[in-house]
């Protein structure tokens, strides 16, 4: 059954595992306590049946000198983090796709972009310039087509239809 209602827990001292109320049968368990700061949106991989890793967008501003990465990779087995992409300005969606990459995007307001990382296990460190839409690797790359705005969440659907939000309109 779900909660009766929202938690009121704007912060928490407690232990991970411990700092999240559930619903009904639910466990929690925490996977690595090295994730970077604010994890936002997480998508899981290679799906959401029996997944490997998980790879998280940290909604920090991480074009100053010497932010967190932007976005990380979590191995499920073990916790172990990687750093995957530096440089992105409040990473918030992360969403798996259909054909076997992760899109992250930037709720960044009229400057946001949506970045497509087309090797999810093998990208490493890589350096993004937001403004020039360009980075230091090929496998991660901007997808201008669908604009510059302040991206809340996404869905891609099989046949490449895809919905997102702008979260500064309505």
């Amino acid at each position: 059954n779900p909660v009766a209602e929202s938690a009121n827990t704007p912060s928490s001292t407690k232990a991970g595992d411990l700092a999240v109320e559930v619903a009904g049968d639910l466990r929690v368990r925490v996977i690595g306590s090295k994730v970077g700061e604010n994890a936002d949106m997480i998508a899981l991989w290679p799906d959401d049946a029996n997944p490997t890793h998980a790879i998280i967008c940290n909604e920090i501003n991480g074009t100053v000198a010497g932010a967190p990465a932007s976005v990380q990779r979590v191995r499920l087995s073990d916790g172990q983090v990687e750093d995957m992409v530096f440089g992105l300005q409040n990473c918030d969606p992360a969403r798996r796709t259909p054909w076997g990459t992760i899109v992250v995007g930037e709720e960044a307001g009229p400057g946001g972009r949506l970045w497509e990382i087309l090797d999810p296990l093998n990208v490493n460190k890589v350096i993004v310039d937001r403004v020039a839409g360009t980075t230091s690797d090929p496998r991660v790359v901007v997808r201008p087509a669908l604009g510059q705005l302040s991206y809340e969440g996404i869905v891609l659907l099989p046949n490449g239809i895809t919905y997102y939000g702008d979260e500064l309109r309505p």
